[in-house]
């Protein structure tokens, strides 16, 4: 029987993006992996970007585990042609990883709900 192939902790990505000025900028970063080497990098149409990309050290965290980010800008128009490509000795291949924008859903029902609770609040205290 072989011994057990043990490849370290994959990173968790989060892809976050923020426009401001008519620049997009998009940042990736990878936490809680082990090992410490590890390559972020952003591809545009599939092209390696390094020139335009600037990174993060690679950093501990107190469990143990590492962090690092890249980021890169872009125009907001060309957001759909970004990936961010992880490489760690835990994953069996490269990972590509695409900004997706948060909905505005969520605010959207907030609001309303809150809405419909001050109507309610209202017409009770006419009520009574």
């Amino acid at each position: 029987m072989g011994r057990p192939c043990w490849r370290g902790k994959p990173p968790t990505v989060r892809v976050l993006g923020k426009e401001a000025h008519g620049i997009l900028t998009l940042s990736c970063r990878a936490y809680g992996f082990y090992p410490r080497p590890i390559t972020v990098s952003w591809l545009k149409d599939g092209e390696v970007r390094d020139q335009d990309t600037e990174w993060g050290s690679v950093a501990p965290n107190s469990n143990g585990t590492y962090y690092s980010w890249a980021s890169i800008k872009a125009r907001p128009e060309e957001k759909d042609m970004y990936r961010c490509r992880v490489e760690h000795a835990s994953l069996p291949e490269p990972i590509l990883f695409a900004w997706e924008p948060e909905s505005n859903l969520f605010t959207i029902v907030l609001v309303v709900a809150v809405a419909v609770l001050a109507v309610i609040t209202i017409i009770a205290g006419f009520s009574f």
